[in-house]
């Protein structure tokens, strides 16, 4: 409480007018300040002249409650800063600079430039073969602060099997190993979520598509845990419908879009267990792709 406060007189004046947020939640960009004297949260628009982003000030980004960024305290649970990842065909994995905390909130992790991991080196990676299929990116460190930190390779979400010398880990992102190396993506944090970009990748090809709806597998497409993904529609030949993304949970539409023949749409579609479920409402059989341009974790990665 006293350093919520003390953040408040701080900011003065650079923050925004606080706002009482009745609901208990503050919104879009605004932070957790401090609290009023009959205990409402208090939000502010917070923007301190001379401070950057993991500079001087760390939110927290689960309470979004404001610190002090002092040389050796505790990174906030869960946090994330930079570590942007990037693939672009070949078997490394590359890290840019950034800091987080591990997954049992016990150590600081940081990357202060960027780094390689490369599946083809046994000490980069716990992968026993080099099989298609999704590999986890961790970042790694050692409690006893002699191994330096670094990007790992691992055929495990939960806990890699850590080389010698290291026990501490954060999961970071996820890449597709495809026959010579990873599918090109750049993976950053947004927000709460880290969204992946990636070339376009099919989900279904180009096949007549009667009205009923149908499950399409995206685990090839999309790692286990995504929540939403950016797909491509488009329908060939003269008919035009309308494509639907139903919620496999609920059964009802998430979003429906109109789809013209010879044009390709764009939408933001929900992945439950990896499935993603379409419809159309044409008159007949429609000759219809879907592809993915990019997905979601959310609303943190998973640890």
């Amino acid at each position: 409480m006293v350093r919520m406060l003390f953040v408040v007189a701080l900011c003065f004046p650079a923050c925004s007018v606080n706002r009482l947020a009745p609901q208990g939640q503050c919104e879009g960009d605004e932070l957790l300040v401090g609290f009023s004297a009959e205990g409402e949260p208090l939000c502010s628009s917070f923007q301190p002249a001379g401070v950057s982003a993991g500079e001087g000030l760390l939110l927290d980004p689960i309470t979004r409650v404001l610190s002090f960024d002092v040389a050796g305290r505790a990174l906030p649970d869960r946090y994330r800063s930079g570590l942007e990842i990037t693939t672009n065909g070949s078997g490394i994995v590359t890290v840019a600079a950034g800091r987080a905390r591990d997954s049992t909130d016990t150590l600081n992790l940081e990357l202060a430039t960027s780094a390689v991991a490369d599946r083809s080196k046994k000490d980069d990676r716990d992968i026993p073969s080099q099989a298609d299929g999704w590999n986890w990116i961790w970042l790694i460190g050692d409690s006893t602060d002699v191994a330096v930190t670094r990007p790992f390779i691992s055929e495990k979400e939960t806990m890699p099997n850590y080389p010698t010398g290291y026990d501490s880990g954060r999961l970071i992102g996820a890449a597709y190993y495809e026959t010579v190396g990873y599918r090109p993506s750049r993976q950053v944090m947004s927000g709460n979520a880290v969204q992946v970009f990636q070339i376009e990748k099919e989900l279904s090809a180009d096949a007549t598509w009667s009205a009923e709806s149908r499950n399409l597998d995206a685990l090839f497409v999309v790692p286990p845990g995504t929540l939403l993904m950016t797909a491509t529609v488009q329908i060939d030949g003269a008919a035009s419908a309308d494509v639907h993304f139903i919620d496999e949970l609920t059964g009802v539409d998430f979003v429906a879009i109109a789809a013209t023949a010879g044009a390709r749409a764009q939408v933001t579609a929900p992945v439950n267990n990896n499935i993603v479920r379409v419809s159309h409402d044409g008159a007949s059989d429609v000759d219809m792709n879907i592809a993915c341009l990019g997905y979601e974790w959310g609303p943190q990665e998973p640890r």
